[in-house]
């Protein structure tokens, strides 16, 4: 059964409230699995939810049962003129087209923050220009390789919605594909030495970390994707307006990211990462979670502090082969400053460090 449900902000605040298990302040509860949510509430798309029956909207719900394989194939789309839920219990197009908003369709014009496109977990980042780098040299913690402030145009490209998981490279890990053979790619949680590191916790829904870029990489060709780019990864953390940070322009706290508070209280205050998703109004323009926050994020590009001085105007990616390659979004270590979406790092691409770690594009 295919379920097609009208959203804004993926579930956070789109629909009527009905049928969904609140958590803090009325805001939807996240999830990682059904273990995740109290009964009769099942996890569909990272949101708790009552089951539904066929044909059924979230109006009239029953304690009907879902499989777990057909909740899993959800369809993000955003519906015109009503907060209501549409179901296609056989997986056509919903016959109301008036319903469907057309520039999700065509994707003639950017989504806004109450109109991104997901599917399968992973957005739609649509063709066009965005302004990439630091704004005004007035904005504290803009370093100077995050000048000038300049006009970068991309090709279309789809990005994942999460930082890729434990469970996920696991997969990778146990095919036999992902692995320190050659390359060191990643390394496992020892209660030694590694205790931040979450691969090999029963902790599957952390964020991979203590990965390197190699690593990153194996996995992403793997499932058949890439690294984003630099400007790729800048354009799907703050769209078009030229916002400070994912969510918008107010400060980074613990409402929005996984992040440090304070010396001493890291991850707001549980010293370690999150499931990833569990800040949902963290969400960037595009429908990301965790562009800000958790683990920062390798990307493909190698790392050069001037780059942005004669960067081409479109697709920009500085392909040399340099051992520092670019790492962005911040992490559950990090002070506001380093959230923002102009804010850059690097590290050798063979560094393993457990505040850094990935999400795939193509």
């Amino acid at each position: 059964m295919k379920i097609i449900i009208c959203l804004s902000l993926l579930l956070v605040f789109g629909c009527e409230s009905k049928g969904s298990q609140e958590s803090f302040g009325g805001f939807k509860q996240p999830c990682y699995g059904d273990k995740t949510c109290d009964e009769p509430f099942v996890c569909i798309s990272g949101i708790c939810l009552e089951e539904l029956g066929d044909g059924e909207t979230f109006d009239d719900l029953n304690d009907l049962e879902v499989n777990d394989n057909e909740a899993n194939d959800v369809n993000i789309v955003e519906a015109s003129d009503s907060n209501d839920c549409y179901i296609d219990s056989e997986g056509d197009d919903i016959e109301e087209e008036s319903m469907v908003d057309n520039d999700l369709e065509t994707h003639d014009e950017d989504p806004t923050v109450d109109t991104p496109y997901c599917i399968n977990e992973e957005c739609l980042v649509p063709e066009g220009a965005y302004m990439m780098g630091c704004r005004n040299e007035t904005i504290v913690g803009c370093n100077k390789d995050q000048f000038p402030y300049h006009k970068a145009v991309l090709s279309e490209f789809w990005i994942d919605q999460y930082e890729v998981t434990i469970e996920q490279f696991k997969r990778c890990v146990d095919a036999g594909v992902c692995n320190n053979d050659t390359d060191l790619q990643y390394v496992e949680h020892d209660e030694n030495q590694a205790q931040l590191c979450n691969f090999g916790t029963n902790f599957e829904s952390l964020p991979m970390n203590c990965i390197s870029w190699y690593g990153a990489k194996e996995y992403c060709n793997w499932i058949g994707k890439r690294l984003p780019t630099e400007a790729e990864w800048e354009k799907a953390s703050r769209g078009t307006d030229e916002r400070n940070y994912p969510w918008g322009d107010d400060k980074a706290t613990c409402n929005y990211a996984v992040m440090s508070v304070e010396i001493g209280k890291e991850g707001c205050e549980t010293g370690r990462t999150w499931p990833v998703g569990s800040k949902p109004l963290g969400i960037s323009p595009y429908g990301l979670l965790d562009m800000g926050g958790n683990v920062m994020e390798w990307v493909f590009d190698g790392y050069k502090d001037d780059f942005y001085a004669d960067s081409p105007l479109k697709n920009p990616v500085f392909s040399e082969d340099v051992d520092e390659r670019s790492i962005r979004g911040g992490s559950f270590t990090s002070a506001p400053v380093y959230l923002m979406t102009s804010a850059r790092d690097h590290d050798s691409k063979s560094s393993i460090l457990f505040d850094v770690g990935f999400r795939c594009a193509r």
